[in-house]
């Protein structure tokens, strides 16, 4: 049963290498990752029906 130990390292590069290319894609972007935490700030602020513009 070979195939299984080749089938487990081709699956756990493939998640590592995802995981890393997301992580990428996140931080990749300055406006992406503001526009991300302008909405978290609306979404998590202490009154939600009232969003407050960030500085």
């Amino acid at each position: 049963m070979v195939w299984q130990q080749w089938l487990f390292v081709i699956m756990t590069v493939f998640m590592a290498v995802s995981l890393y290319g997301f992580l990428w894609y996140m931080y990749s972007s300055k406006e992406r990752g503001a526009g991300i935490e302008k909405r978290g700030k609306i979404i998590f602020s202490d009154t939600p029906l009232e969003p407050r513009i960030s500085e």
